[in-house]
């Protein structure tokens, strides 16, 4: 009999716990046939360096990292080490030639992160455009997955530079600092020209920016925005301000022919009007003005110097259209008392809408229905409403403004009755409606028969 005896020729995979590592004790060997495929550890064999380490992979060089599990064909010996990380990415934000403090962030590693807009100052007449990663310019990309730290540089570009009322001519979006030619956060029109004007639809972000009409007494077209089409203002950097405006006649700041004019946030303070509405004035035509957010109409004001902030003429109401947790805005109407809004959104239901609305009128304020979803001026009067405990103690007497609503007071008590709520006219009162007029709120009471208990002594 003839025996073949046929030989392999090996090749060694060793695995040693660091790239640095003197210990020649410590070390993981495999031995592998010639082009067997030999896969790397999913998880490294050797303790990690720190608590606030994770296994990345393995390296031959300490420069290229092969992935957990990474396979390949085994055709020279080779030696790998692993490869540690902190379990937290840390991603700088730097200006660029912009001014402002980097910021950092940090994100779990294997996690994705928005790229956010720009929180810093631009160079003189240029725009953030976007961040750039080692010489990347991230223009199409919304968010990164870094395995590293890594730096984002802001990139600015000089912008063709419009006159605010060009823009406006354009339509579309208008980004106010972009028209902002002094570069000083205030654009400042010639009291001797004429408003600006929007003819064409028009989201106009204020960005921080104060537009000032600067009229320093009244006169013809003193009024800062003339409105034909639909406006929809916002401020998304904060601090954004329409002012300055004096017109002889109706609307100081705004007057709003046609279209509607949405306010999102931003304000509209410190305009004068010889006639009415010194913040906004709403035209018979117009498609009245819609409040959607934090936007701040006061301190505006008419030809006698009294408030004047947004003035409804006949049939125009303002629509509320979202979450107005720190707006205000005063109200004038034409045909007073009556509704001046519609559309209540559930998010109202956390705000005191008597807090977002006044009356720029003493003789009226803003008063609700029943169920709080429409806003009305009415006259201003003070109702009374009388707790009356029906021979209890004690007995309450408060004053309510017309349209608000009661506070209930602490309950009565009685000896011998058990109280179990007010009443009005027999039936329970709701302490969610609005006091229109004079009212006694009965205290009801029940007994409760104890019986008679006797004992039998053995």
């Amino acid at each position: 009999m003839t025996v073949t005896a046929t030989w392999t020729k090996a090749r060694t995979i060793l695995l040693l716990p660091s790239i640095d590592s003197t210990d020649s004790s410590t070390y993981v060997r495999t031995d592998v046939a010639i082009g067997e495929i030999y896969k790397l550890p999913e998880e490294s064999p050797f303790d990690k360096p720190g608590e606030d380490q994770v296994f990345l992979g393995w390296t031959r060089d300490g420069e290229s990292t092969y992935p957990p599990g990474y396979s390949f064909a085994a055709t020279e010996t080779a030696t790998f080490y692993p490869v540690w990380g902190s379990a937290k990415i840390t991603i700088t934000l730097a200006p660029g030639e912009g001014s402002g403090e980097e910021r950092s962030v940090q994100i779990d590693r294997g996690k994705s992160y928005s790229l956010q807009d720009c929180p810093f100052d631009a160079p003189a007449k240029t725009r953030f455009v976007y961040w750039e990663l080692n010489g990347e310019a991230l223009d199409d990309v919304s968010e990164i997955t870094p395995d590293k730290n890594v730096t984002l540089k802001a990139v600015y570009k000089q912008t063709e530079w419009l006159t605010l009322q060009d823009a406006l001519n354009i339509g579309g979006k208008v980004d106010v600092d972009s028209s902002d030619l002094n570069g000083d956060g205030v654009i400042t029109a010639d009291p001797e020209d004429v408003p600006l004007i929007v003819s064409k639809p028009v989201t106009m972000d204020l960005y921080g920016i104060t537009i000032d009409r600067a009229c320093s007494e009244a006169q013809e077209n003193g009024n800062v925005i003339t409105v034909n089409s639909d406006l929809t203002i916002y401020d998304a950097k904060g601090g954004g301000i329409i002012t300055g405006g004096w017109n002889k006649g109706d609307g100081g700041g705004l007057i709003v022919k046609n279209g509607t004019l949405s306010l999102k946030s931003g304000a509209i303070t410190d305009n004068r009007a010889t006639g009415q509405g010194g913040g906004v004035y709403l035209c018979p035509d117009s498609s009245g003005l819609t409040l959607s957010g934090p936007f701040t109409i006061s301190g505006n004001r008419n030809g006698e110097a009294h408030n004047s902030n947004v003035y409804l003429s006949s049939g125009q109401l303002i629509t509320i259209d979202g979450d107005l947790k720190d707006a205000s805005a005063g109200v004038t109407m034409e045909d007073t008392p009556g509704t001046f809004t519609t559309g209540y959104k559930a998010t109202m239901d956390e705000t005191d809408p008597a807090d977002i609305f006044s009356s720029d009128d003493n003789s009226y304020l803003v008063t609700w229905t029943e169920e709080f979803k429409e806003g009305r001026l009415a006259e201003n009067k003070t109702y009374t409403v009388t707790f009356d405990s029906d021979n209890g103690s004690p007995s309450t007497v408060k004053k309510v403004k017309n349209g608000h609503r009661v506070s209930k007071p602490g309950d009565p008590s009685k000896e011998g009755s058990i109280f179990s709520g007010w009443q009005l006219e027999g039936n329970e009162y709701d302490f969610n409606q609005a006091v229109t007029k004079n009212i006694t709120l009965k205290a009801a009471w029940h007994t409760h028969d104890w019986g008679q208990v006797s004992y039998e002594w053995t």
